[in-house]
Formats: C-alpha cells, sequence, structure tokens
C-alpha cells in the first residue's frame, strides 16, 4: 500500500522530515473538485503552531486566500 500512495503522491525521500498521511476529516462538498486540503485547515494548523514563520504565512493567508475571504 504504501508504495502505491508514494507514487500516486510523486512522494520523494528527505532528509528534512516525514510525510505523514491522515484521513481525510473535513467535507468533500466543500472542495468537489480538488483533493487539496482546504484553506481553512491550513490556516488553522499555521495559526496554532506558535511559530512566529507559521503565524507569518498564516497572516499571508488570511489576507490574501480566496477561499479564507469568505469568513472576512
Amino acid at each position: 500500500m504504501g508504495r502505491r500512495y508514494t507514487r500516486a503522491l510523486r512522494l520523494r525521500p528527505s532528509q528534512g522530515g516525514n510525510v505523514i498521511l491522515t484521513e481525510r476529516f473535513w467535507n468533500p462538498d466543500y472542495l468537489p473538485e480538488s483533493d487539496v486540503v482546504p484553506s481553512l485547515s491550513i490556516f488553522a494548523d499555521e495559526s496554532i503552531d506558535g511559530d512566529e514563520r507559521q503565524t507569518l504565512i498564516a497572516q499571508d493567508m488570511w489576507r490574501d486566500d480566496e477561499d479564507l475571504q469568505k469568513f472576512h
């Protein structure tokens, strides 16, 4: 099973970290034509980490991301 996902997602080994695949927990109707994580989920993850760089990314997302503009 691991090789199938490695090939399908075109994952490559990295010395900088691991990739963790989890079961999708959001409603697929939110983005029916995409397997990409919704912007709101990424924003939430970046916001709560406590890392200054990730906080800056979250701020940029909040300002610029079209999906997040719906929540302003």
